[in-house]
């Protein structure tokens, strides 16, 4: 066998404190108390009860100008260049909030290690963010945290035939349709995606160059490995299988990709195009 060499701030709505009057019983000592505390915290107080009526010109106090939200249709939906991004805007689209002025300047950038320790409370006091921004933001923080901190997995090599249908066979097992396959590879073969591009049905499998070089293009691959199961358990190719693969191979050719391989997978067996015909 043949071997081959990866909500928005604005006034919280301070929504209306709807104590039950009905349970528990009312007490004279608990509602004189609690009218009195809401005096002192600036609300109106209404009825026999004492009910608390949310202020009507109390904003709460902020550090830096009412900060709007993307608008999920226009902002999130539009295609974005992250990796171009300033740190302040990317920041910006982690909490979901349009930059208000008062935020740092434009070149500003992020010291990564300081952010890691803080809390949910210092980033809603420094940048102005509301409770539930910042908590969106802290968890991204400790999200890229835990990725930085866990080592690499070594990426399977593909070196013959027998490694690129063990790659899938798992994937193929039970299936009644053809499915097909693409091993995207760095320089040293190392598996850097298998993605499904195509399914057929019981006795074909309908693929497109287009579709099976977008994966290698995409991931900037050296190389690829295509897989295709027959439901019949016989993998005995057939002359579309030969066909598709002669195309194959002329478009990695004019890509520069090249195409190591098309495994046809049976019931526990397989069948390797690059030893049957050469391209």
């Amino acid at each position: 066998m043949e071997c081959w060499g990866e909500s928005a701030g604005g006034s919280r709505a301070n929504t209306t404190i709807a104590l039950s009057r009905n349970y528990p019983p009312p007490c004279a000592d608990a509602d004189a108390s609690r009218i009195e505390r809401a005096r002192v915290e600036g609300a109106r107080v209404e009825g026999a009860h004492g009910r608390e009526v949310a202020p009507e010109a109390a904003p709460p106090a902020t550090l830096h100008a009412p900060s709007g939200r993307f608008d999920g249709d226009a902002e999130w939906s539009a295609e974005v260049d992250f990796r171009s991004l300033s740190d302040r805007d990317l920041l910006a689209h982690v909490a979901g909030v349009a930059p208000p002025s008062a935020w740092p300047a434009p070149e500003w950038t992020v010291r990564a290690v300081d952010w890691l320790r803080r809390e949910p409370q210092e980033f809603a006091v420094e940048l102005g963010l509301c409770a539930a921004d910042a908590r969106r933001l802290v968890a991204s923080l400790e999200f890229a945290r835990r990725v930085l901190e866990r080592p690499r997995t070594e990426l399977p090599s593909i070196r013959c035939a027998r490694d690129a249908f063990e790659q899938c066979a798992l994937a193929f097992a039970g299936l009644e349709q053809e499915q097909f396959r693409v091993l995207a590879l760095d320089a040293k073969h190392r598996v850097k995606q298998n993605l499904v591009v195509s399914v057929g049905s019981l006795t074909t499998s309908i693929v497109h160059p287009r579709e099976v070089f977008r994966l290698a293009v995409r991931t900037a691959s050296a190389a690829i490995v295509c897989v295709h199961n027959h439901p019949s358990g016989d993998p005995e190719p057939s002359a579309e299988d030969i066909e598709v693969t002669r195309r194959l191979a002329a478009v990695g050719r004019t890509l520069g990709i090249t195409l190591l391989d098309h495994i046809v997978a049976g019931d526990n067996c397989f069948v390797s195009l690059r030893e049957r015909i050469s391209w």
